[in-house]
């Protein structure tokens, strides 16, 4: 077992205020654990045994240098952005729920999920919508998500950062539509389920678009009953998406709705 933090107990024995960060209790001759640490904390490893007999022999001990862990991942300098065909086999399992929070599904994230995954980094140098699209990939246990703010830690743990769009496997074709802010680092991560791997055949992202004129293709309907003929939604902007109305409006998970479409909105009070 490995305990963080707390003192030796010097009148009963044991630790006070010690947390135990991980343990590997069974019958296996060789035992290996890898913890996160941080510089100044305390650490204690405990070998101990149950039942009788009540003492343990062992031929080595070793404990290694801090090494500094980053999960690979794919910098994009400029937007837009085109990947072309791809693929996660052979990246291997590098994203679990123990390195980045949990964004939608949580079975992507478990510990016992163990599907090859790949990671792509841009910050953007304005802000605005941009569009991502992954074609091609199964509609069954694909995962694609996006993460912003937050970096890295020498664990390579994502910290400070908030999940900003998710979408699991709901069709061969995935799209997220997220509003951007320049300077800010997003993180976007394609992960499939427990033991697989998977192809693609194309990821995009545009650049960012400035948000339309919201005052442009909004029609204000003073009195009803009301009609409206003989018009169209060109030219009147991509005013409504997946992240700037509620989900149970959608009909399914974020960015499902139609992305980059123009639309129209009427707006009325009803009197009675």
């Amino acid at each position: 077992m490995v305990y963080r933090g707390g003192i030796p107990n010097t009148s009963t024995g044991g630790l006070i205020g010690s947390t135990c960060i991980a343990y590997q209790q069974d019958n296996s001759p060789t035992k290996s654990l890898s913890v996160c640490v941080q510089a100044g904390d305390t650490y204690y490893v405990h070998v101990d045994r149950a039942p009788s007999p009540d003492c343990e022999s062992f031929s080595n001990l070793t404990i290694s240098a801090p090494v500094t862990v980053t999960p690979p991942m794919t910098i994009i300098n400029t937007l837009p952005y085109n990947h072309g065909a791809g693929t996660t086999c052979g990246s291997g399992d590098n994203i679990d729920e123990r390195r980045v929070p949990v964004c939608g599904n949580p079975i992507y994230y478990n510990a016992g999920a163990t599907g090859e995954d790949r990671m792509w980094r841009f910050t953007p140098t304005q802000s605005g919508y941009v569009h991502i699209r992954l074609q091609g990939t199964p509609s069954d246990g694909t995962s694609l998500t996006v993460y912003e703010g937050g970096s890295f830690s020498p664990c390579g743990r994502l910290v400070n950062a908030t999940c900003k769009a998710a979408d699991h496997g709901s069709t061969a074709d995935l799209r997220h539509t997220i509003c951007v802010q320049a300077g800010k680092p997003y993180f976007i991560l394609l992960d499939t389920l427990s033991g697989g791997c998977v192809s693609f055949s194309g990821l995009s992202l545009s650049a960012p678009v400035a948000p339309p004129n919201p005052s442009i293709g909004v029609v204000a309907i003073t009195a009803l009953p009301y009609r409206h003929v003989a018009d169209s939604t060109c030219r009147k902007g991509d005013k409504v998406n997946s992240f700037n109305v509620p989900n149970s409006c959608v009909g399914g998970p974020a960015g499902t709705l139609p992305d980059g479409a123009e639309d129209m909105i009427w707006v009325f009070s009803p009197s009675e």
